[in-house]
């Protein structure tokens, strides 16, 4: 009789399993998820791994900084950073041993944890951490594709922007940045250019063809023509040049003067490849 119940017991047990909805079991598995996972990490190690990594720019999961921890301890969590990080260091002091630690702090020294959340029940959390914070980009990109070996549906952990786009949107959003001239190619001779000549001083009339030809090189051989049409007007810009060397008060000006003057005109151009005469159109920034 004992066992006839335990047998029916079970029979129920069976049937009301078969009730629960799929999305319910596969919310309580511990397969990782784009929706139950996060990464977090400080504001600075977050910029430096996207704006340096290709792949871990296009990762589609959310990415936090310390200050959304409290509302994720739910989640399983990337940490991304070493003991000595800006934010997650505590945190990461925390689930490491100290010989994890020591060997994390030591020069050239990079690693991949993975700990069970202290948090919550079927998480985990991965610690990818370097001794400097190349070596921790270097533990994500290598971290996170050890990961996502491991899911299904590894396309669904990526943001890929033209993936939802037609082949038409496409050639139509990279249409606005292109430019097609439609006026004659000027023939080879004329585009020969004398790059040791100096002089001192330019008459208004030279100056008024160097225009000319400078506008004309722009539109039929700068790659970023179309790009810089979208940020400032090239054929006002010609104009205003033109009208300013025509009330100009001298008969001559010096290349100097006339350097500054096309740029106050271009200066819509943002390039660090770019230069005319006396004047780069952008100055690098060492901004790490």
């Amino acid at each position: 009789m004992i066992e006839m119940k335990r047998v029916i017991s079970l029979s129920i047990f069976i049937l009301l399993l078969s009730f629960v909805p799929l999305s319910v079991l596969a919310e309580t598995s511990s397969e990782l998820t784009p929706e139950n996972t996060v990464i977090l990490s400080n504001e600075t190690d977050k910029s430096f791994c996207q704006d340096f990594s290709a792949y871990l720019e296009k990762l589609s999961i959310n990415w936090l900084t310390v200050g959304e921890f409290e509302r994720i301890k739910d989640k399983n969590i990337i940490i991304l950073g070493g003991p000595d990080a800006k934010d997650v260091g505590e945190i990461v002091i925390n689930l490491l041993t100290w010989k994890e630690v020591n060997y994390i702090r030591k020069d050239g020294n990079y690693s991949i944890f993975k700990k069970d959340s202290p948090w919550t029940d079927n998480k985990v959390v991965y610690i990818l951490a370097g001794s400097d914070r190349v070596l921790t980009k270097r533990a994500a990109e290598e971290g996170i594709r050890s990961i996502l070996e491991k899911v299904k549906n590894r396309e669904k952990w990526f943001d890929y922007s033209f993936s939802s786009c037609s082949l038409g949107k496409a050639q139509k959003y990279i249409g606005k940045f292109q430019f097609v001239p439609d006026d004659e190619e000027l023939p080879d001779d004329e585009l020969s250019i004398e790059l040791n000549a100096k002089t001192d001083q330019i008459s208004k009339q030279e100056a008024r063809e160097d225009v000319e030809y400078l506008f004309y090189l722009l539109s039929h051989g700068y790659s970023g023509y179309g790009y810089f049409k979208t940020k400032g007007d090239f054929d006002q810009a010609r104009k205003d040049i033109l009208s300013e060397l025509d009330t100009y008060s001298y008969s001559t000006l010096s290349p100097k003067y006339f350097s500054e003057l096309i740029y106050k005109h271009l200066n819509f151009i943002h390039d660090g490849h770019f230069r005319v005469g006396y004047n780069k159109y952008f100055q690098h920034k060492d901004f790490w």
